[in-house]
């Protein structure tokens, strides 16, 4: 009987030790998931307004004319209107560069910092590891 009680209390020991070791890990995880994310965002965010604030005009889309057919089947003798475009070079004011340029800068810092604690806290989780 003593035998068996002393193997019961060795297994809640190491049961406990491992139920310890997967929480430590479970929230190691959970904090560098996190942190991956903010990191991610940010550099999506980033790109967003990087791509919105840099984006050229896009072009429209022609219409297509009816020449033969109209959409009931019936002929008709219309023809298509040539419509002559002009391009306009828009040219970005001085405060629309800056503001890019500040929000670019501001971003680019944040994402930076971010990394910067992530790496730090990789670091510490290795060094704990270790000892």
């Amino acid at each position: 009987m003593e035998n068996r009680e002393s193997l019961e209390q060795s297994h809640h020991a190491y049961k406990k030790q491992i139920e310890d070791e997967l929480d430590g890990l479970k929230s190691k995880a959970q904090s560098v998931g996190r942190k991956a994310l903010i990191v991610g965002g940010s550099a999506l965010v980033v790109y967003t307004l990087v791509a919105l604030l840099t984006s050229k005009p896009q072009k429209k889309k022609e219409l297509k004319s009816f020449d033969q057919e109209d959409i009931r089947g019936y002929k008709t003798d219309l023809k298509p209107i040539e419509v002559k475009r002009t391009k306009v070079e828009s040219t970005p004011s001085f405060l629309t560069g800056v503001v890019k340029e500040q929000v670019l800068a501001f971003a680019l810092g944040l994402a930076a910092k971010k990394l910067g604690e992530f790496l730090q806290d990789i670091d510490k989780n290795n060094q704990k590891s270790d000892s």
